[in-house]
């Protein structure tokens, strides 16, 4: 919606632009035309003779002629207006769009913030996770180790205790 409006308001303002030029132009040839009207009217005055009727027809004609030079300026200066106008909407979007577009980035980057400091945590989770199998892994080892130095232990006890019986025994049985 706003890029259609843009593009209308750079349209009219390109046309605007046309038509000031035009008018301008229009204007500079109707103003040499109207000096060199009132310079051959003045010399005609001087030259001829005139009556009344005709001098009171000239002066109503060159009034007309100014009325409405007058009107045309007018219309360009309101022409002008409308420029500055559209000059300043177009100015007020850009400014809106690229707030707009800096308010995206700040939030795509908030984003990208949380996104790695998710990843920074699961790695951290992840690490921590692995830290844990491996201590248990240690334990179960050691507990494994435990038990077996235990058993090993006790094999020797018996086989001692059964040693030494039998020397008992035999001790006896010599006796």
């Amino acid at each position: 919606m706003r890029s259609r409006e843009l593009e209308e308001l750079k349209r009219k303002n390109d046309w605007l632009r046309k038509r000031i030029a035009e008018l301008e132009q229009m204007l500079r040839g109707h103003r040499e035309q109207l000096r060199s009207q009132i310079d051959d009217r003045n010399q005609r005055l001087r030259d001829v003779s005139h009556t009344f009727t005709t001098k009171t027809i000239e002066i109503t004609d060159i009034k007309d002629h100014n009325k409405q030079m007058e009107d045309e300026l007018l219309r360009i200066k309101r022409l002008r207006e409308q420029r500055e106008i559209d000059e300043r909407k177009l100015r007020e979007h850009r400014e809106e769009e690229e707030r707009r577009m800096r308010k995206i980035e700040i939030e795509r980057q908030r984003l990208e913030q949380i996104e790695i400091e998710e990843r920074r945590i699961r790695e951290q989770q992840q690490r921590e996770g692995e830290e844990w199998r491996r201590r248990q892994m240690e334990e179960e080892q050691r507990r494994r180790q435990l038990e077996k130095e235990e058993h090993e232990r006790r094999l020797r006890e018996q086989r001692e205790l059964e040693e030494r019986r039998l020397r008992e025994l035999r001790e006896l049985e010599e006796r």
